[in-house]
């Protein structure tokens, strides 16, 4: 990355952080529809599943390892919450404000996080097998070794998103924006990226393909065989 890129990059940042930062301390955040007692159960406890926490203002949570498996938090507020280790599967996280947060080693497999706001977020390790990420924002995104099987990234943001080793086998990125993300070692094999932009991003050498759709609806077979 050139040191121009990166400058913006930071700046971009920087900026995000304050403008969330200040929104929240001004609560003027989105009002949401949350069960009262069921929030109070999940500070309380860390396990909420089946709960409705939609909309709820949980920003800087602490709540590694919580369970809340199959929870409603379409809309709630996540911004540098510490969801490290979490049970998120089947979750419905769509729309919710997740920037900065640590999910490294979560469980989302199935989670709904269709236009929700990942920007900057740990997701290292991560489980989001089969998740629905279609037109959420990954920018800057740190995916390391996450497993990213069959997930749908659709019309996704991935800009500077960090996808090294990570396994994205049969995953959709139709007309994901991918520039500049890193991709070392990843695992592409099946994966569709029709139409997606990959602008300042190599893959040749670098990414696992095998029946790769790539964007100009080629298919790419270089790495049959390949482990």
């Amino acid at each position: 990355m050139s040191k121009m890129h990166q400058t913006a990059l930071t700046t971009g940042l920087r900026l995000l952080h304050c403008a969330v930062l200040a929104l929240m301390l001004a609560g003027t955040g989105q009002a949401g529809a949350a069960d009262p007692a069921h929030v109070r159960q999940l500070y309380a406890t860390k396990i909420c599943t089946g709960c409705d926490l939609s909309g709820a203002n949980m920003g800087f949570a602490r709540l590694s390892g919580a369970n809340v498996r199959g929870s409603n938090l379409a809309g709630a507020n996540l911004f540098s919450a510490n969801l490290a280790r979490a049970n998120l599967a089947g979750a419905n996280l769509s729309g919710a404000t997740l920037s900065f947060a640590n999910l490294n080693g979560a469980d989302l497999s199935g989670a709904k996080l269709q236009r929700a706001d990942l920007r900057v977020a740990r997701l290292g390790g991560a489980n989001l097998t089969g998740a629905g990420l279609g037109g959420a924002n990954l920018n800057g995104a740190k995916l390391a070794g996450a497993k990213l099987t069959t997930v749908v990234l659709t019309g996704a943001e991935l800009q500077y998103a960090d996808l090294s080793v990570a396994d994205m086998t049969r995953a959709d990125l139709t007309a994901a924006k991918l520039q500049r993300t890193r991709l070392g070692r990843a695992n592409l094999n099946a994966a569709n990226l029709t139409s997606a932009n990959l602008g300042g991003t190599n893959l040749d050498g670098i990414a696992i393909m095998c029946g790769t759709i790539m964007p100009d609806g080629r298919v790419n077979d270089i790495g049959c065989g390949r482990r």
